[in-house]
């Protein structure tokens, strides 16, 4: 009997510590909202010395809007030229920016921002660097329904 009693206690704190275990390690995390699908405008335009230009869009869904500046060419070449693009809202006949980065063509993301629906514009302008008109590409990235 004395032995039922010890393996009875043995299997009790085996059993104890294997849920113990079980516990150790695991951590609460907080879900995240997923991404809504998204969809890539391009934007191609053209801006003289001083210039700039602007392209309207609408947003449907909470969400991530970026873009990238892919291609600044002269003339059908491509150039190393600095131009300032900026994200905002759309003001009469002109985009009020309240971000902007200045960069060259690349595949790099130049602005991300989370953005609730509404109507949004990139603007991309010469800051008193072109030498030269150029025409240029943006990638918009932004959320769909």
């Amino acid at each position: 009997m004395p032995a039922c009693t010890v393996r009875s206690l043995s299997t009790s704190v085996l059993l104890a510590a294997l849920v113990v275990t079980m516990g150790c390690g695991s951590t609460a995390t907080t879900p995240t909202t997923p991404e809504p699908a998204s969809v890539t405008q391009v934007f191609n335009g053209s801006i003289g010395l001083n210039g700039s230009a602007f392209y309207s869009f609408t947003t449907t869904q909470q969400g991530t809007i970026s873009f990238q500046l892919t291609k600044v060419q002269r003339a059908g070449v491509d150039v190393a030229d600095t131009l300032t693009i900026g994200l905002g809202g759309p003001r009469g006949t002109d985009c009020s920016s309240s971000s902007a980065v200045a960069a060259g063509a690349s595949d790099a993301t130049l602005l991300a921002a989370s953005q609730a629906p509404g109507v949004y514009c990139v603007r991309v302008w010469d800051a008193g660097i072109l030498t030269a008109p150029v025409t240029f590409s943006v990638n918009i990235k932004r959320p769909i329904q």
